[in-house]
């Protein structure tokens, strides 16, 4: 999977580092965009939530927390969540 998505960026001309920290994910996503200097974080995230529930991101605290929702709290950079469909 990685191996496509290093092709298409690099025809696009597009800087990347590739890295697999040990650790919590969540907690190493964020460490390592500060160590970076990320700018933008883009994660894609699957939108599991109930359909009543989906305009209130702050809910998702109080029904348990997932990557990309621990990513968006607290992240020191911008966050940019791609829904996909399951």
């Amino acid at each position: 999977m990685l191996a496509d998505a290093i092709t298409k960026v690099r025809r696009m001309g597009i800087q990347y580092r590739c890295v697999a920290p040990k650790g919590k994910p969540g907690a190493r996503i964020c460490e390592l965009a500060d160590q970076l200097n990320v700018s933008l974080l883009i994660l894609g995230s699957p939108d599991r939530r109930p359909s009543i529930a989906k305009g209130m991101p702050d809910l998702d605290r109080l029904l348990g927390e997932s990557l990309s929702d621990y990513v968006r709290v607290y992240a020191n950079c911008p966050v940019l969540l791609t829904r996909i469909e399951v």
